[in-house]
């Protein structure tokens, strides 16, 4: 039986929530859902997506990063409520959690044109870690390259720091590189 593939199916923007990546003190992930679906057998296992919740606060490179990144997943891979309005963690097996972003290099790619603002782009390294949402277990972790455009990378920057200027951003992850490292974790069997 084939599963499905990102080229039959829509891919939503889905923005993450912060809820599901900020567990209790001394642990990773939230568990939302303990009485939750299991990660086992084969896929594909439902995904939601969030973000640490003080990843923004967190970081030191000070690059312009307000949280919020919207992916582009199939909506088969995606635990969505009924209405498809938002992402649902009660139907989720997997919680995928942005865990990290760190500049990898002082050499910027380009500038974000903003009317009279210019930010340095750099390029940085995404930690992503994916937990099972009905236990917390982590299940992998990983640290990609950006390498997305300047121009997709700029989208909804603006952090401005006075006497400053604007603060740099974070070069963007394409979403064909997320979905690439997701993809087996998702359509795969269980690990």
């Amino acid at each position: 039986m084939a599963h499905p593939t990102a080229s039959r199916q829509p891919s939503p923007s889905i923005l993450p929530d912060v809820s599901w990546c900020a567990g209790p003190e001394g642990s990773a992930a939230h568990i939302p859902n303990p009485s939750g679906p299991a990660y086992a057998g084969r896929g594909p296992h439902r995904v939601v997506v969030g973000e640490f919740e003080n990843l923004a606060a967190d970081n030191t490179d000070d690059l312009d990063y307000k949280g919020g990144k919207e992916y582009s997943l199939p909506a088969s891979w995606v635990s969505f409520k009924s209405d498809h309005l938002g992402q649902d963690a009660s139907h989720a097996q997997l919680i995928v959690c942005l865990t990290g972003i760190r500049k990898r290099g002082t050499k910027a790619i380009g500038t974000c044109p903003d009317d009279s603002l210019d930010g340095k782009v750099y390029p940085v390294s995404y930690t992503y870690e994916v937990f099972e949402a009905r236990t917390g277990r982590r299940v992998a972790r990983t640290t990609m390259p950006s390498d997305d455009t300047v121009a997709a990378s700029c989208k909804d920057i603006g952090q401005y720091v006075v006497g400053q200027g604007p603060a740099p951003a974070a070069q963007a992850l394409k979403d064909e590189t997320f979905q690439s490292w997701l993809r087996p974790l998702v359509l795969g069997p269980a690990r």
